[in-house]
């Protein structure tokens, strides 16, 4: 019986030809893929995980290659599950993070999802080098806070955490037009974001995400206040 297995999907997708593949689970060559292929509920999951995927591939644009990188670190931690509890968890966390990304005909029936923080958008990394410069070294760093938009006054599109401090998600020198606009749309919902990358400090004090590297963009989850 052949049912489609993510780690092939995966695959196809990083080779020029994007193609629905399926493996057959007799020839499964790691634990994970024998356990996926034993638990019709695993193999579901993996099923719409393969959609989602995809589904998250097409929205990110530009970001696609930063949000392929993503997804081996996600299979990474996929594959170190050693019971099926562990891997159900990692499956349906990943279609929560996934499921703001996807068009309509994606939605998955008959499986609630419990949303926490989703992807809503990745900034790829600037393709002029000059403006940009690959000399910077990494600093990870993760800032909660609303989206503040003040290119109408001159200043950038960035994230301001709850003590007022405002870190530039993207430079207008070296920002794409599509990350521009989608920051622009994300500031005008008013909701709380996290931002994910490398983050540095000019020598006039502003703080900046390195233009260099990938930006994650995630929607934080609605609290109700009692």
């Amino acid at each position: 019986m052949l049912r489609r297995g993510f780690a092939t999907l995966f695959a196809c997708a990083l080779s020029p030809v994007v193609s629905s593949a399926s493996f057959d689970c007799a020839k499964a060559s790691t634990v994970t893929e024998k356990r996926i292929c034993a638990s019709e509920r695993l193999s579901t999951l993996d099923e719409h995980l393969g959609r989602y995927y995809h589904g998250a591939l097409i929205a990110l644009g530009g970001g696609g290659a930063c949000f392929k990188d993503d997804q081996r670190r996600w299979l990474g931690e996929r594959n170190a599950c050693q019971d099926d509890g562990c891997l159900e968890k990692q499956y349906l966390q990943r279609l929560s993070e996934l499921d703001a990304l996807q068009p309509g005909a994606n939605s998955i029936e008959n499986l609630e999802l419990h949303l926490g923080s989703t992807l809503v958008w990745i900034i790829p990394p600037a393709q002029d080098e000059i403006a940009a410069p690959r000399t910077l070294a990494e600093k990870p760093a993760t800032i909660e806070g609303r989206i503040l938009n003040q290119l109408d006054e001159g200043g950038d599109l960035s994230i301001v955490n709850e003590d007022g401090e405002l870190t530039a998600l993207t430079l207008l020198m070296t920002g794409d037009e599509h990350s521009v606009q989608r920051l622009i749309e994300l500031a005008s919902d008013e909701g709380q974001f996290r931002a994910r990358g490398s983050r540095h400090v000019d020598e006039d004090g502003r703080a900046y995400f390195d233009p260099a590297r990938c930006v994650f963009i995630y929607r934080l989850p609605v609290t109700n206040a009692r």
